[in-house]
């Protein structure tokens, strides 16, 4: 594998966010995992908290809420850890969302 982790985890993230985009949940996932099982190769949390949100609005697409939850406490737990690289607020709002 030629780059670094950290190039390859934002690529895995933002092909995620784009099958996202495309309303490709199921492919979304499939990348996400990907650039999730790559971090902890490298015992690392850089863009966990991106790719687990992403996978948490990919099971929001699916209309899989138990899913969906898990996956964007997660999220929130990362960001926390990662001193809040994602905005909290985005996460806590997915959380509200899933509530209604």
């Amino acid at each position: 594998m030629i780059g670094s982790l950290y190039q390859w985890a934002s690529i895995d993230c933002q092909i995620a966010e784009l099958y996202l985009q495309l309303e490709d949940p199921d492919n979304a996932i499939e990348v996400a995992n990907k650039g999730i099982e790559l971090c902890r190769e490298h015992d690392s949390l850089f863009l966990l908290d991106e790719l687990y949100l992403c996978i948490g609005r990919s099971y929001i697409l699916k209309n899989d809420k138990e899913e969906a939850k898990k996956a964007l406490k997660i999220a929130e737990s990362l960001s926390i850890a990662r001193n809040g690289s994602v905005a909290e607020d985005t996460i806590l709002l997915e959380l509200k969302n899933l509530e209604i």
